[in-house]
């Protein structure tokens, strides 16, 4: 897909993020962080057309985010887990591990598309 070009600068950029990167007490994002995002990001790329937003969180993780038609989708990698935090248009919710909320990240992946 095409649009993994453009996240691999995200990645590079994020990469190179010093501590304090938000002007306070952020952390650096760990590589292994941005090697799980990226891995997931290249099995997932097939399902969609549309690229992410990479968000550096101030714990040193990465979020993944999709904003589209009338979805929102973050899966925050960092930390113990991969946390995914879903919304559609009418305002149902859900979030919670991936591993549990599996089916709900590929319903949410096709909506984004």
């Amino acid at each position: 897909m095409p649009w993994l070009d453009q996240v691999a600068q995200q990645i590079t950029h994020l990469s190179t993020l010093a501590p304090g990167w938000d002007g306070h007490r952020a952390r650096t994002i760990d590589h292994r962080t941005l090697l799980n995002a990226w891995s997931f990001l290249e099995q997932v790329a097939e399902i969609v057309t549309t690229a992410p937003s990479l968000v550096p969180t101030v714990s040193g993780g990465v979020a993944v985010e999709w904003h589209r038609n009338g979805v929102d989708l973050e899966i925050e990698f960092g930390g113990r887990e991969v946390l995914v935090s879903y919304e559609d248009a009418d305002g149902n919710d859900k979030e919670g591990p991936i591993g549990t909320n599996a089916d709900l990240v590929i319903l949410a992946l096709a909506q984004v598309r």
